[in-house]
């Protein structure tokens, strides 16, 4: 498989992009830097995002930093699919910490595919083992993803179903990529973790996220209708979680 390797990267935050490039340094991992959109660029970025949409998934619309993060990736998976060179990209935050060389492990692996690679993760979600990887690793089939998308590898085969779904936008771009049950592209991961993402809150470290912090579940304004109906959509899309889980247990 032809890879090749992006970091997320505001183009003024030069302590993080430095970082990354000192840790892909170090596992010989041949990193470019997509500059990344920013709630200023946003207008630049070809998008369908509706933030009454929005607020019906997810009780708020999403916030501008929210928002240029999702494009940032989006935009990285419609290169992908214009890209003769390659076959996938792994794409990474630049506030990750890397544990291990991403390209030894990718090398150890046939990867189907509909697959999309997990190697970062926050949450321990339903998996079944498929293999153990020389390095010690454990490669696992999910049944949704672990809430992250600071680490991982997408193929130009399933890119264009990943982006269909996504493009949407009527959640954060973390919850609609674990989102395989409704999406359709299986998740994989890699245990433990390649890539550690630190998803830092203290607004006075140089690593604090980009996106900032997020305190609410829905908008001050929000109606008593509005709620009931991201309640169901929120009911609807746990059902189809379970359901995930059930096929999983079942059929592997």
């Amino acid at each position: 498989m032809r890879v090749r390797y992006f970091a997320i990267n505001v183009k003024s935050n030069t302590f993080r992009r430095d970082r990354i490039h000192q840790q892909c340094a170090k596992f010989s991992i041949p990193l470019e830097i997509f500059e990344a959109i920013t709630p200023d660029t946003i207008s630049q970025v070809p998008n369908s995002y509706d933030p009454e949409r929005t607020r019906a998934h997810w009780g708020r619309p999403l916030m501008p930093t929210e928002l240029a993060c999702a494009l940032s990736h989006i935009q990285l998976w419609r290169n992908l699919l214009q890209d003769e060179t390659v076959d996938a990209y792994v794409i990474m935050e630049d506030d990750v910490t890397l544990e291990a060389s991403i390209p030894s492990l990718l090398d150890a692996i046939n990867i189907p595919d509909n697959v999309l690679l997990k190697m970062s993760g926050q949450h321990d979600r339903p998996s079944r083992l498929l293999f153990q990887l020389p390095s010690g690793q454990k490669v696992y089939k999910m049944a949704y993803g672990p809430l992250d998308a600071s680490a991982y590898l997408v193929s130009k085969k399933n890119v264009a179903q990943l982006l269909a779904y996504c493009e949407k936008l009527h959640c954060a771009i973390d919850v609609m990529m674990d989102r395989s049950y409704e999406h359709g592209v299986e998740i994989w991961s890699i245990q433990p973790y390649p890539a550690i993402s630190l998803n830092c809150t203290d607004e006075n470290n140089p690593l604090f996220s980009d996106i900032g912090n997020r305190y609410w579940k829905y908008d001050q304004d929000t109606t008593f209708f509005q709620k009931y109906v991201t309640r169901f959509l929120r009911m609807k899309s746990s059902l189809a979680k379970r359901w995930a889980e059930v096929r999983l247990k079942i059929w592997g």
